[in-house]
């Protein structure tokens, strides 16, 4: 025993010195920069914030983090809309079963309607699987909050806060910044131009048949709406509800 402790020593002691030599250059480091540590506490300080504003960013380009989110999303949002659309189908392709799965433990109520939604967007069903994944949104998200989501912005936005109002961690208040904020997806009917659509597929715009909206049966709209669907799973299964 006495020669596994004499070996374990003669191993840690050059680490140790190297730990100490690394330990006198950051504080030398520290002082010739006395402002450099005032300027990492403020950066670390406004995380949230700037996490938020991606996070709502990669809403409003008609994407969502889920309980598989990696930090490529945020990389894929600030590089703009080609390149988040690139990533997200991807993500949401590769995680299609475990998706479904989530949703459906949580909400074993809603089964049927998640494997027929699921089963059709497998078919390349577009035009029906997407109805059935938006109404689901607007659904749980009612069931949690009282409020719908498309419909009742005024009421959600009021929940919303409420709910912010009670949650201690940062990283919970970051999950909720992209409900703060209105999407094409809650947008008027009149929000049809090529350039709105190409953002999400339009909830009125579909749910009452609009003439400027019969277009909205593609894999991406239903990728988009899964997207959605996932996250407003994902953050009232984390979160304190109201």
């Amino acid at each position: 025993m006495k020669g596994l402790i004499q070996e374990f020593v003669e191993v840690v002691r050059p680490l140790a010195k190297q730990l100490s030599e690394f330990g006198d250059q950051v504080a030398t480091f520290v002082r010739e920069n006395p402002d450099f540590v005032e300027d990492l506490k403020r950066y670390f300080e406004n995380i949230p914030d700037f996490h938020g504003e991606i996070w709502k960013k990669g809403a409003a380009l008609g994407w969502f983090p889920n309980w598989f989110m990696t930090l490529g999303y945020d990389a894929a949002v600030m590089r703009g809309q080609a390149e988040l659309d690139r990533f997200m189908v991807n993500h949401i392709t590769i995680n299609l079963a475990q998706l479904e799965l989530e949703l459906i433990n949580r909400y074993e109520n809603r089964r049927e309607i998640f494997e027929t939604a699921f089963s059709l967007h497998r078919q390349g069903v577009y035009i029906a699987s997407i109805p059935l994944f938006l109404s689901q949104s607007d659904g749980i998200c009612a069931q949690n909050i009282g409020s719908y989501l498309f419909t009742e912005h005024d009421k959600r936005g009021h929940r919303v806060a409420g709910i912010l109002d009670q949650v201690p961690e940062e990283f919970e208040k970051i999950l909720y910044a992209p409900m703060t904020i209105n999407t094409q997806y809650m947008a008027g009917i009149s929000k049809s131009k090529p350039e709105d659509k190409a953002l999400a597929p339009n909830r009125s715009g579909i749910m009452h048949g609009s003439r400027k909206h019969l277009d909205y049966g593609t894999e991406i709209n239903s990728l988009k709406c899964i997207s959605l669907l996932a996250y407003t799973a994902y953050i009232f299964d984390r979160s304190i509800k109201a």
